[in-house]
């Protein structure tokens, strides 16, 4: 299997989007009482909204050459199935376009001050955005694809889909303790 670089950024970006859908609304309904822990909380929050804002800036910048691409071969005369402005196109163009909406309304102070914004952003960013939602949306309206069939795929799909969110949860946690060391936030707090 051999990953350019865009294709490598792209995984760690979506891999960002997957560990703040997962782990922003269980870290925000923590409940404490040291001042410490939650001066932590909130500041691991903000970061993550910070992470979360220019993330979703990269990954359309990453989807760039993807875009070209396909415009290019819509104007070319390539045969693409449907054009580009189809499904083939809407497959295409959903992810980027919905991880750059929901990312940026990020930058409204009250959708990450309040908590139940915060969890409710939080959550679409994780399922709205995601191909596997795109895939169910798209195979629940197609006339050819019983449901009984849904269950086809299950056995192998958990346990991948378990082993591939724990991996994001950790390079999401990890990144974000990476920008709270490189800013110089964290040793601020450990310093109060």
């Amino acid at each position: 299997m051999d990953f350019s670089v865009t294709q490598l950024l792209q995984i760690f970006v979506e891999s960002l989007f997957v560990g703040f859908g997962i782990l922003v609304p269980i870290i925000a309904l923590i409940k404490t009482v040291n001042l410490k822990a939650l001066r932590l909380k909130e500041l691991f929050i903000l970061q993550a909204v910070q992470v979360v804002r220019v993330a979703g800036i990269c990954y359309v910048l990453l989807q760039v050459p993807v875009f070209y691409d396909a415009w290019q071969l819509q104007k070319s005369g390539v045969t693409v199935p449907g054009g580009i402005f189809s499904y083939f196109g809407l497959m295409l163009f959903y992810s980027p376009v919905f991880y750059l909406i929901i990312s940026q309304c990020f930058w409204f102070k009250k959708l990450y001050i309040k908590k139940a914004a915060l969890i409710t952003m939080s959550i679409l960013l994780l399922i709205i955005p995601s191909q596997q939602f795109m895939y169910f949306i798209t195979s629940y309206f197609r006339t050819d694809y019983l449901p009984s069939s849904w269950t086809m795929y299950t056995g192998s799909l958990a346990g991948s889909l378990a082993i591939k969110t724990a991996i994001n949860i950790v390079m999401f946690f990890c990144t974000i303790f990476v920008v709270m060391q490189v800013s110089g936030k964290l040793k601020f707090l450990a310093d109060k």
